[in-house]
């Protein structure tokens, strides 16, 4: 982790100064940027033995004051790290609608924390760090169109942990009020309870109880999104 965050460091050096000596700030006395991208997530140690890679969905908000670089920034995700589904006939209708049986396994975060944007201009570097919550889960769900609103569904397993990450990125200015944001973060989850893919066994009364697995669950993530500044 020491070594990633100085080879971030290491790379927003350059860049930033580039960025001030060709693009010195408005004249504006602060803005409000709010933002929303995709997320590819590579989790590690024994966590990314069992599920692999993961997607997902993520906002941000931001608050900078004044013509300082120091804000402040809210972030909020959504990652699934597994899911799996099979069809399966809806009880009760004596085998003759058929539905589709999906369980998945995510990750939702909530956090806040420091945030220094170089610069108001084209390319505008930034840097931050965030502690918040993280909530996982695994849920299961029966959808069925034929039906109307026979679906359903409900948690089989969950759990909290306190987070923390550290990241960055560049602003890439595409209109007045636009921005292309590529980013980089890396998520610290602790030690958590988590099921993977295949944790919720048949007992031997067709009861699907599950077996959690309890180790930590970091995730390093890359994000493009866009970015509105108000």
């Amino acid at each position: 982790m020491t070594r990633a965050c100085a080879v971030l460091l290491a790379w927003l050096a350059p860049v930033s100064l580039l960025a001030q000596a060709a693009l010195p700030d408005s004249p504006r006395s602060g803005e409000t940027l709010a933002g929303f991208s995709g997320i590819g997530g590579a989790p590690t140690g024994y966590f990314g033995q069992v599920v692999g890679s993961a997607w997902g969905l993520g906002g941000s908000f931001g608050w900078r004051p004044g013509h300082g670089p120091l804000g402040l920034r809210g972030e909020a995700s959504f990652l699934c790290y597994a899911s799996e589904s099979w069809s399966v006939y809806l009880p009760g209708a004596s085998g003759r609608i058929m539905g589709e049986l999906t369980t998945s396994n995510w990750i939702g975060r909530l956090a806040i924390g420091p945030q220094i944007t170089v610069g108001r201009g084209v390319v505008r570097p930034y840097a931050y760090a965030t502690a918040g919550t993280s909530y996982f889960a695994t849920t299961t769900s029966f959808s069925d169109d034929s039906c109307g609103d026979c679906g359903a569904s409900d948690t089989n397993y969950s759990d909290w942990t306190f987070s923390w990450s550290a990241g960055g990125g560049l602003l890439l200015r595409v209109g007045g009020t636009g921005h292309v944001d590529v980013g980089a973060r890396y998520i610290g989850n602790g030690t958590v309870n988590w099921l993977g893919e295949g944790d919720l066994v048949q007992d031997a009364d067709d009861v699907a109880r599950p077996r959690p697995r309890r180790s930590p669950a970091d995730v390093v993530e890359f994000t493009v999104g866009f970015t509105f500044n108000f």
